[in-house]
């Protein structure tokens, strides 16, 4: 897994314990402050390590989802971090509903968008903004 660059590598406490992605994910994102997005069809059935202690934010990100499937990228269209699914990875298998496999992310399709779908908060593969 390649290791980003926060802008803010202070030590944050972190104690997120171990669970669903769409769960923890979202808690990484309260604790750290760092915007964390995903697909919910990417995130569906992983479960994530436990977190705890005084940790850089990537370092805690590296630890949760280390043997989960899923990796972290920079989120080049609205800052943050993207979780995807690692198209080399063992769980990187094609989503239900004929999605295509490996980098979903959560940003809508203009489909999506023309029939008035919105990602945030969504519980369908439509995806999570947190």
């Amino acid at each position: 897994m390649a290791t980003l660059c926060f802008a803010a590598e202070d030590r944050r406490a972190f104690d997120v314990p171990a669970g669903p992605a769409e769960k923890t994910l979202k808690a990484f994102s309260a604790q750290s402050g760092i915007e964390v997005v995903f697909a919910t069809s990417s995130a569906t059935n992983i479960k994530t390590n436990a977190i705890k202690g005084e940790l850089v934010p990537h370092e805690a990100l590296d630890r949760m989802l280390l043997g989960t499937g899923l990796i972290v990228e920079p989120n080049r269209q609205g800052g943050g971090l993207m979780v995807v699914r690692d198209p080399n990875g063992p769980r990187a298998v094609p989503p239900a509903g004929g999605r295509p496999s490996g980098r979903e992310v959560a940003l809508p399709t203009s489909a999506e968008v023309n029939r008035g779908r919105s990602p945030a908060g969504a519980t369908d593969d439509g995806g999570t903004i947190v």
